[in-house]
């Protein structure tokens, strides 16, 4: 296939899939760029409530907001993998910028960008769309 149509499969896949199959996806990719630990992006000692339920209460203003912002959302603290998929979720919608503007969401959104870079051999030197709101584009 062409490097186009790579693109647009992968731009789909990301849209489509629910968050587990995400997840599925996500992990090897994580794997293998050295990043399976996602928790150590993260805010020091946060905890992923591992329930959905327990977020719809839950006041982490500063986690889902401004500077200190780590999460795109109150579901995203859910867990890794909601977390995960989130992230690829905003990342491919227009108008989410601020919600990559904090140093936290950068280094989340640029670990799955040069998770699927390297997953899926694309070429260096162009942006693509889920790579939209990263502060620095990946060098070539």
């Amino acid at each position: 296939p062409t490097q186009d149509a790579l693109v647009d499969v992968v731009a789909a896949a990301f849209r489509l899939i629910d968050h587990t199959e995400f997840d599925r996806y996500a992990a090897p990719i994580l794997r293998k760029i050295g990043c399976d630990d996602w928790q150590h992006l993260n805010p020091k000692n946060f905890d992923y409530a591992y329930d959905y339920t327990v977020n719809l209460s839950r006041d982490d203003p500063d986690l889902i907001s401004g500077e200190n912002r780590a999460f795109t959302d109150s579901f995203a603290m859910s867990y890794p993998r909601e977390d995960r998929a989130r992230v690829m979720e905003y990342a491919m919608a227009p108008g989410q910028a601020d919600c990559f503007s904090s140093v936290t969401m950068q280094k989340k959104l640029r670990t799955l960008c040069l998770g699927i870079r390297e997953a899926f051999s694309l070429a260096p030197g162009t942006v693509y769309p889920w790579e939209q709101y990263l502060a620095e584009p990946i060098a070539p």
